[in-house]
């Protein structure tokens, strides 16, 4: 076979919909404009065989039906030529050509019927997990799948679909009555048998619900009125399932009861995932959380990447659930990319359910209005606007709910209290002295010892390498993703390798778990996110000619790291010297994190900066030495000066 040429260009990632309305969103959160009939059906003809060859001529018929133009092999390969175009628009490189047709090859976390079929499937052994698997799977669909794509070809599918998506919802009603809302989905099923009278799943299920409700009267006539209209209509008696159901009414069968399996939503539920390592120190941290939870009901975690907001969290969300007897849900928010997406996945992981009528952050907050549950945000830095919005609604509008986010930067609505997440504590010098029993204790050297522990089981902090612990972990600056990358490394090398390739810790520090997400997999993955979240103002400080290192306090510095680091303002000032050649960067007063001159070495910031970024630097850097000169040069009759030669003043640089 030939190999495929590619069609496209770009491959950022885009959201495919297909059920409802066909939707293409955009890596930048925006619908695509699709175009014409026949462009749609190319794409949903393409989409409903993603990841495989559809010939040239079912996408003709798909096109248009059995009376295509003489022209049709040319006009099919100027709809391609279109919708290549749109795509590559959208940031994506996924449609190609085939030597007989043409693939769609999108990932299937990228496409809403592909996870659909996911959650749907999975067979779950507890209920109530199974209840939120189908109810999230559920608020995928917008509305019948393709409503606005016309083409016969794909009637069949939309069958399909339709019938996927009502095999679906009964099973989700069956875990309703299992969990014994038999009195809350009344409403729901008796919508659902008026739409669908001939539907026997769903009017036996009413039967049932309203039977272990106490109304048995009503139960039996919801039976007689499907019996008329079967008779009425077609002739024939209900199925022998529901005329047994009917006559275990009657005879009030013991088998009907609800006893034994009656249950409501239990206050300790929970999504929060089993943690395979061990929690570290963070004592002090996780009580002043615990008291800003205590007073507020919206409390941002904040800090730099890798500093450990998610497992701080974690751990307090996990300490809440056994505390209180209220829910306690996570929603992570890193693979989103889109705004609309974020109230969607909150609904999701809740399973509400989206109404036509109405938008979905209302449904959501209406459903959430009487219900107590504690949730987490995590991961809000690149939705931040929309992740303050539905954060704020829901806190001002559904007064029993708690919200706890992670972020880069705060929220930034009324009412938060923000916690800034340190780093570990490293050993001071008189715990050194004493090492190692002195610094075994000391959160960063803990938190290396135990994870070089896990991945060489025989590893142990003694005399011979204690100090070189130490070296490490201030080196690191107690950044528990540095320390824990760093500690994989034990594996193939010793702690004495590992501490003397510090100079190249972006290639160095690259062994995370596979599992995780690209930015937690590597120090430099970390930086990335982070410096793609900057403007190109704020990106400037990175290219400057003088090597700078950032103290994170509140200054009157103008260039603004807000979405990279901790604090809003940044005081950038020229390295001093330290005994051992490296600044240390570690200062829990202060809050004080890795220096910016680390972050520059990291290797895509080694490059030419881009447009507006290059043209800033070149002005702020030439400011900067002008002011900065005479200092260097030991002349000038300024007090400030002499005391302080190595200050190059941000003032100049703005």
């Amino acid at each position: 076979m030939a190999t495929s040429s590619v069609i496209g260009c770009g491959e950022p990632p885009v959201d495919y919909r297909i059920l409802g309305p066909l939707e293409v969103i955009g890596d930048d959160g925006e619908a695509l404009a699709l175009g014409g009939v026949r462009e749609r059906a190319l794409l949903a003809t393409l989409l409903l065989n993603a990841g495989t060859v559809v010939s040239s001529s079912r996408l003709i018929d798909a096109l248009w039906g059995e009376n295509p133009p003489t022209t049709a092999t040319n006009t099919l390969q100027g709809h391609i030529s279109k919708l290549r175009r749109k795509l590559a628009a959208a940031g994506a490189d996924v449609l190609r050509s085939a030597p007989r047709g043409y693939v769609l090859e999108i990932p299937p976390e990228e496409f809403d019927l592909a996870r659909f079929e996911v959650l749907a499937r999975e067979v779950v052994d507890d209920t109530s997990r199974e209840q939120k698997r189908l109810r999230q799977a559920l608020t995928l669909w917008r509305g019948p799948a393709l409503d606005d794509v016309e083409s016969d070809l794909l009637e069949g599918e939309r069958t399909r679909l339709e019938e996927l998506r009502m095999t679906t919802l009964e099973r989700r009603i069956e875990t309703d009555l299992a969990l014994g809302h038999h009195a809350e989905i009344i409403p729901e099923l008796e919508t659902l048998v008026h739409q669908l009278p001939m539907r026997e799943k769903l009017r036996s299920q009413l039967m049932l619900a309203l039977y272990r409700s106490g109304r048995q009267a009503e139960a039996l006539a919801v039976y007689k009125a499907g019996r008329e209209l079967l008779a009425e209509e077609l002739g024939i008696d209900p199925s022998p399932e529901l005329q047994g159901l009917e006559l275990a009414i009657l005879n009030q069968d013991q088998e009907l009861s609800a006893s034994g399996t009656t249950q409501t939503m239990s206050a300790v539920e929970h999504n929060l995932p089993v943690q395979l390592t061990s929690f570290i120190g963070r004592e002090r941290e996780i009580e002043e959380i615990h008291r800003l939870v205590d007073e507020s009901r919206l409390v941002s975690l904040v800090g730099p990447g890798g500093s450990g907001k998610t497992r701080l969290a974690l751990q307090v969300a996990a300490d809440l659930l056994g505390l209180s007897r209220h829910a306690v849900w996570l929603v992570d928010l890193s693979a989103l990319r889109a705004p609309d997406q974020v109230a969607r996945e909150v609904a999701s992981v809740l399973g509400v359910a989206e109404e036509a009528s109405r938008p979905l952050l209302g449904t959501l907050v209406e459903s959430l209005k009487y219900q107590e549950l504690f949730l987490m945000l995590d991961n809000c830095e690149h939705l931040i606007d929309a992740a303050a919005k539905v954060a704020e609604t829901i806190v001002c509008r559904c007064p029993k709910v708690s919200v706890l986010a992670t972020s880069r930067e705060s929220l930034g609505v009324e009412g938060e209290r923000i916690y800034r997440v340190p780093p570990l504590r490293l050993p001071d010098d008189v715990e050194v002295e004493q090492s190692p029993e002195g610094i075994a204790s000391v959160e960063a050297v803990k938190l290396f010892v135990e994870r070089a522990k896990e991945r060489r089981p025989g590893f142990s902090l003694d005399a011979k390498n204690a100090s070189t612990v130490v070296s490490l972990c201030r080196h690191l600056d107690g950044i528990p993703l540095a320390l824990e990358l760093a500690a994989a490394e034990v594996l193939s090398m010793s702690v004495e390798d590992v501490e003397r390739r510090l100079s190249q810790r972006f290639r160095l520090l690259s062994g995370g778990s596979r599992t995780r997400s690209s930015r937690q997999q590597t120090l430099q993955g970390a930086i990335e996110w982070s410096y793609g979240l900057l403007n190109d103002r704020e990106k400037l400080v990175f290219f400057l000619p003088v090597r700078v290192s950032c103290r994170l306090r509140p200054s009157r510095g103008r260039i603004d790291l807000r979405k990279g680091n901790v604090d809003r303002r940044a005081r950038c000032r020229a390295p001093r010297p330290s005994a051992g050649g490296q600044e240390s960067a570690s200062n829990r007063a202060g809050c004080k994190w890795p220096s910016l001159p680390d972050a520059r070495d990291h290797r895509p910031l080694r490059g030419r900066p881009h447009g507006g970024v290059r043209r800033q630097s070149r002005t702020a850097g030439s400011r900067g030495a002008r002011a900065a000169l005479p200092a260097l040069r030991g002349g000038g009759s300024s007090p400030s000066h002499r005391r302080r030669p190595d200050r190059v003043d941000d003032e100049a640089r703005g």
